[in-house]
């Protein structure tokens, strides 16, 4: 039997750089390449105030055109005078395989937090036909994962700043071999649990940060 070998992806290697997407700026390093990038919009308060939304698209590639891991990261490159209103981004409820946290968020307007932890992950579903993703994957020859992992962690500030990272992966992923703060883990493996909590920590940070520094956690395969 071929023995497990660990893929230890560090973003502290020699070859790590710096992303600017919107306010965040995300430390990444090879074997990371840079898939799409785009413009969405976002709207406050009911859509009486609209702003641009910057996003970029990662992959680590895999054999046979099948990426490892895909990473999308969103970011507002505005800030807006005074405080908004948060109806949208609303954190969806946890199920079985589906684990969410609001932090509490949902109850107010005031800042906007969400982290989904979701272990039967179809990307299939989740993006549509015509998306950004999928349209590049196309064009470079990518092919998605038919079932894997997601972690989306969003956080959006009283002053209208962003960020959101949306890390899929293939089954390999290994997540931290740390304890999740959250005990209700909706029938999610606790390592995959604790590494997006530890993503929404970089997130939360680099949201509310001047320089919006955004690091990943260390990210492990099984292979």
């Amino acid at each position: 039997m071929k023995p497990l070998v660990t893929l230890v992806l560090s973003i502290f290697a020699a070859s790590a750089r710096c992303e600017s997407v919107g306010h965040a700026d995300v430390a990444i390093a090879d074997p990371w390449v840079v898939l799409t990038s785009y413009l969405t919009n976002l709207s406050y308060d009911n859509g009486l105030l609209v702003i641009p939304v910057h996003n970029r698209v990662f992959y680590i590639p895999g054999p046979n055109g099948v990426p490892k891991a895909v990473l999308v990261v969103t970011g507002t490159q505005t800030r807006i005078p005074g405080n908004v209103k948060w109806l949208s981004e609303i954190c969806p409820d946890p199920r079985p395989k589906y684990f969410t946290q609001d932090y509490g968020s949902n109850k107010q307007t005031r800042v906007r937090e969400c982290l989904i932890v979701n272990s039967s992950f179809a990307p299939f579903s989740y993006f549509k036909p015509d998306s950004e993703v999928l349209k590049a994957a196309r064009e470079k020859g990518v092919t998605l994962f038919n079932v894997g992992y997601s972690f989306r962690s969003v956080y959006g500030t009283s002053g209208g700043a962003l960020v959101r990272a949306n890390l899929m992966t293939t089954k390999a992923f290994k997540g931290l071999q740390t304890p999740p703060a959250n005990e209700q883990l909706h029938e999610v493996a606790p390592g995959l649990v604790a590494w997006g909590e530890a993503l929404h920590s970089s997130v939360r940070k680099s949201a509310s940060s001047a320089t919006g520094e955004l690091i990943l956690p260390s990210i492990e395969f099984a292979e």
